[in-house]
């Protein structure tokens, strides 16, 4: 059942109702499942229907005579039948489902003589654990429910969720948070069960959390919890019109709300670029050690030098302020990255962000007026310094 619950949270993660299941045939596993209604827009794709089909690919056969299924929530009457017609010897779940569950919650078809396979029951199997998660997820998604509803306000503006591409990544869960102030942040989060870490990511200003995407699958590897905002006027967060509302302390108190919000301090703040003096601020208001902040310069590998020098006939053109010669830093990384990155250029809301950072008083070292300036896209070279930094120390 502990297996099945690892395969709950991943369907979490995933924005999906947190059920999961495993097949075990003579103590060892041979099917994982988890709910994948909503990815695969398949309304038969439930976690012990993928996991039986994971079994008998696993055996060869259609037949699972013997084996066990472990889920974490009572089965519902279509997997019913798939534990039926699968021949399964024995089904133990964890919480009971008073609205779908057919293994004695609304109907009882185990008990039923008439049916020509019978299977053994076992309920309440780490129940609280099981009915834990499930009510979590629902009590947070009646939260975004509410906050869906509240109104943009009249002085920010907002993209259109398809503006921006999606990580393509299961395991990475975008979700949403108000500000006292009212406006929205768009956040990502890898989720990562009992982390050895938790990093909270801040993307350089005038960017996105694209930035970090490669960050957080890589860290998630290593049982590191990454999670990313997209500052207030980036990304698919609200975006205020007016350049007086950015400074580092209006930037650090809407983190602190998020931070507040999730219920956790993170042990490590990683800041790109010009994105350095909110890391170091935010440090400090969250008491956290100075060796806790992970700056990540702006100065390009040395490697890509070569790779835009190589390059220089390809030129990018002038896009929501950036110069083309500051554009031209982008050299050498692929098409799709450099279009990612600037996807966002240009609206009124991210020209306020841009009058922001010319100031010297907001980014002394990184205003884009700053002949040092160039866009960070996290490589190879920085994503082994920050597992050094990390994994080693």
């Amino acid at each position: 059942m502990t297996l099945a619950l690892e395969e709950a949270v991943l369907a979490e993660s995933a924005g999906e109702v947190p059920v999961g299941a495993v097949v075990v045939l003579k103590g060892q596993v041979i099917g994982r499942g988890r709910n994948r209604t909503r990815e695969l827009n398949d309304p038969s794709a439930h976690a012990e229907i993928l996991a039986v089909r994971d079994a008998s690919q696993a055996i060869g056969s259609h037949r699972l005579s013997g084996a066990e299924l472990f889920v974490t929530l009572e089965p519902c009457t279509m997997c019913s039948g798939a534990i039926f017609h699968s021949r399964l010897a024995r089904v133990v779940f964890g919480a009971p489902d008073p609205k779908t569950g057919t293994a004695g919650s609304v109907l009882d078809l185990f008990s039923q003589r008439q049916l020509n396979h019978h299977t053994l029951v076992t309920g309440g199997v780490l129940r609280d654990a099981c009915q834990r998660i499930l009510q979590s997820f629902f009590v947070s998604a009646r939260m975004r429910n509410r906050e869906e509803q509240i109104s943009l306000r009249e002085d920010a503006l907002r993209l259109d969720a398809q503006a921006l591409p999606c990580p393509d990544d299961s395991t990475i869960r975008s979700s949403y948070f108000y500000t006292s102030e009212g406006y929205r942040i768009r956040y990502l989060d890898s989720n990562t069960v009992n982390p050895r870490y938790t990093l909270l990511c801040v993307h350089e200003l005038g960017f996105w959390s694209f930035q970090v995407w490669s960050l957080v699958s890589r860290m998630a590897h290593h049982g590191v919890r990454v999670i990313v905002p997209d500052l207030l006027g980036h990304g698919l967060s609200d975006r205020p019109k007016k350049s007086a509302w950015h400074s580092v302390r209006a930037h650090v108190n809407s983190l602190i709300a998020l931070t507040k919000y999730m219920d956790l301090t993170p042990t490590h703040i990683v800041a790109i670029g010009n994105a350095k003096a909110i890391g170091t601020e935010l440090c400090s208001v969250l008491k956290l050690d100075e060796s806790s902040v992970l700056s990540i310069v702006t100065a390009r590998p040395p490697a890509l030098a070569a790779l835009a020098e190589s390059s220089r006939h390809q030129s990018c053109r002038s896009i929501g302020g950036l110069s083309r010669k500051q554009l031209n830093h982008l050299v050498g990384f692929p098409d799709n990255v450099v279009k990612a990155l600037i996807a966002h250029f240009p609206d009124k809301g991210h020209a306020a962000v841009l009058d922001a950072i010319r100031k010297p008083d907001f980014s002394p070292e990184n205003t884009l007026k700053s002949p040092t300036f160039c866009p960070v896209v996290l490589d190879e070279t920085h994503l082994d310094f920050l597992e050094r930094e990390l994994l080693i120390k």
